[in-house]
């Protein structure tokens, strides 16, 4: 995420410099952040599935190079418009009720939830995750199936960077720091199992909102910053241990 911010103000400047503050402008710059979250995402499915890379290594790695591509292209400084923010930016960042990145979550949310449970890919995708070996014995495309979703959480991740460059109004690479243990969290909240082949979009959401509700409960009673990590940490425990607790001995 923060290097897809890092480039869409880079595309964003240059564009600005060619074109001016229009919407094709705006466009292209969107466009560009979203298609370097895709691409970041395509080339973990390609570690995964043509090198064999465990996925850990393979999305650890990528996680240090797009950090270091996003310090280098934002030459370990933070980007700012030149000038006043466009338009399109400014809507992005609205915070009420009317935003338009939280209907994008909505109407994201609402594609992926069908995607997931109406269509033979969705279901072919849970057949992966409980048990690969099986699915390829049952002529399911493991490695088309890999590929794909990495490629599409890239380009999900992408558009997220997108709005989060707009509510940061810069091109920062150091944005998102520590966000990855609040992804874990909030989805195994949300009933996703780190062994795969379980999991909802709505459990994911409401895994989120629980997140958001502890942040903010800390912050609005004025308990400690250390304490915040602390419940943080305990809940993914108590929850994966919970899961596993629940599951029949083999």
């Amino acid at each position: 995420m923060a290097l897809v911010t890092v480039v869409t103000m880079r595309v964003y400047t240059s564009l600005h410099a060619t074109w001016g503050p229009g919407a094709a402008t705006g466009f292209a710059s969107a466009g560009a952040g979203v298609f370097v979250g895709g691409l970041c995402g395509m080339v973990n499915g390609l570690l995964v599935t043509r090198l064999n890379l465990p996925p850990f290594v393979a999305t650890l790695g990528m996680f240090g190079i797009a950090r270091g591509v996003a310090v280098w292209l934002a030459e370990r400084t933070t980007l700012a418009f030149p000038g006043k923010p466009p338009e399109w930016v400014e809507t992005l960042a609205v915070t009420s009720f009317g935003n338009p990145g939280l209907w994008s979550v909505v109407l994201l949310a609402g594609v992926m939830g069908v995607f997931l449970h109406l269509t033979v890919f969705g279901r072919h995708l849970y057949a992966v995750g409980s048990n690969e070996a099986a699915a390829r014995l049952c002529g399911v495309d493991v490695n088309r199936i890999r590929l794909s979703v990495y490629t599409r959480a890239g380009l999900l991740t992408g558009w997220a960077g997108v709005v989060l460059f707009a509510h940061s109004n810069s091109g920062n690479p150091t944005l998102g720091e520590q966000l990855e243990l609040d992804v874990i969290t909030a989805v195994v909240i949300g009933g996703a199992s780190l062994s795969g082949g379980k999991g909802t979009v709505v459990g994911a959401l409401l895994g989120v909102a629980i997140l958001g509700l502890i942040k903010n409960g800390v912050s609005l009673f004025n308990v400690p910053v250390e304490m915040q990590y602390i419940l943080i940490g305990v809940l993914l425990l108590a929850n994966v241990a919970l899961n596993r607790w629940r599951q029949p001995t083999r």
